[in-house]
């Protein structure tokens, strides 16, 4: 994409608009997370930079995302957005950042199509896309510490009769213990059906 306005320029012009204080500037992104990106000049500006601008981040494909390792698109705050036949539509807060987006190009192998959305929107993507990391790795620690090889007999049997209910699409499971033995039932379609006799030693 051709651009209109260097980096510099841009600079300038939001000094003599008054989008963001009048000192030494020696790039966009000192001045993206202060920028008031509610403005309309920011937005006209970006565009008059040949620069598509978005208020709020289009959806993203998930597939074009998990193309890029995830830890160069936060510290570049590049978000793919889709990958089409010839390029690849990709959305940041910083147009300007020509070695980051080089970084993203090189894994697609084709050209980019950068789009520009405000420091809010990019700062949220990857806040939730954190969130959901965090929340899948306590997910696997948890399903590893019910089906590890060293676990008690018990968790063990805890865990395959939950699976077992599920996969029944059982509503409740009962554990009634007798004196020499606890058995097992599933409600499956309103009735009680016994599916495991263990000994009360476990």
């Amino acid at each position: 994409m051709l651009k209109t306005l260097t980096e510099e320029k841009f600079l300038e012009l939001l000094k003599e608009k008054n989008l963001i204080p009048n000192q030494s500037f020696s790039s966009f992104k000192q001045v993206s997370g202060v920028l008031n990106w509610k403005v309309p000049e920011v937005r006209e500006l970006f565009e008059s930079s040949g620069f598509k601008f978005y208020e709020k981040l289009p959806e993203v494909d998930e597939n074009a995302l998990a193309k890029v390792p995830r830890e160069i698109l936060k510290k570049e705050r590049v978000v793919p957005l889709k990958e089409e036949e010839t390029k690849v539509v990709v959305a940041t807060d910083n147009p300007f950042n020509s070695s980051g987006l080089k970084k993203v190009e090189w894994f697609f192998s084709k050209p980019l199509e950068v789009t520009v959305v405000p420091f809010d929107e990019v700062n949220a993507f990857f806040s939730e896309m954190s969130d959901a990391e965090s929340e899948l790795v306590e997910a696997e620690r948890e399903e590893d510490l019910l089906i590890s090889e060293d676990d008690a007999p018990a968790v063990k049997l805890i865990n395959e009769m939950l699976t077992l209910a599920v996969r029944n699409r059982a509503s409740d499971v009962h554990f009634e213990p007798f004196k020499d033995r606890m058995r097992i039932r599933l409600r499956i379609d309103g009735v009680l059906k016994t599916v495991r006799e263990v000994p009360s030693s476990l």
